[in-house]
């Protein structure tokens, strides 16, 4: 059996944008290779140094830029942070 091929073009061009971690690289694609990690712990960075209102802002921004498997790291660091917290205010509580 043959396969067809389409009288498109199978490229298009590539719209450049500057790459979601703040680098100011140019990309075709949302981050440059290794940059949404990089941009995921900035935003844990962000959000441990944040009172809890603006917690959830961040939270909120982690959420519509990271994949979701970056979100999950971010989510789950975020709850060994708070964790943490809570553990060392109760140990000065004592």
């Amino acid at each position: 059996m043959t396969k067809k091929r389409s009288t498109q073009p199978t490229t298009e061009a590539s719209t450049v944008a500057h790459c979601l971690c703040g680098c100011g690289q140019e990309v075709t694609r949302r981050y440059k290779p290794g940059h949404d990690a990089r941009h995921a712990s900035a935003l844990f960075r962000e959000w441990e140094a944040a009172s809890a209102p603006q917690r959830v802002m961040v939270a909120e921004r982690a959420s519509q830029v990271l994949s979701p498997a970056l979100m999950a790291k971010f989510r789950a660091s975020a709850a060994r942070a708070q964790a943490k917290a809570e553990a060392q205010a109760r140990a000065v509580a004592k």
